[in-house]
């Protein structure tokens, strides 16, 4: 699933590992699965409820991510009453695999700044 990285990411060779799949794995999602968790989420649309989110809420996006991208999140950050945002440079969707220490710098400075 390279649409889960960014391109930077994926042109480093020591992180090939990431999508190499292992047919022996006990734990893969069978395809029938993967298809219709593509389909609910393709049908789910949640966009007129997000102002009924009370919680401080924090909406992390990988700056280079196809899958959501930047300004998905933010129409989703706009949406939600308490939200906050935070970019994490040069990552993909998988952010907190790409820059892991960015990723828990954001969501652990987000705990502290909201008391959680």
């Amino acid at each position: 699933m390279p649409w889960l990285f960014s391109e930077p990411f994926l042109a480093n060779p020591d992180n090939a590992g990431y999508l190499k799949f292992d047919d022996n794995d006990p734990f893969q999602q069978p395809l029938h699965a993967f298809k219709r968790q593509y389909l609910a989420q393709r049908e789910f649309d949640f966009r007129n409820n997000l102002r009924l989110i009370q919680a401080a809420t924090l909406v992390l996006a990988g700056e280079l991510d196809v899958l959501a991208t930047v300004g998905d999140s933010a129409a989703i950050a706009r949406g939600i009453p308490r939200a906050e945002m935070s970019i994490i440079p040069n990552t993909g969707h998988l952010s907190n695999l790409e820059q892991p220490e960015l990723f828990h710098k954001a969501f652990i400075g987000f705990l502290i700044l909201t008391g959680i």
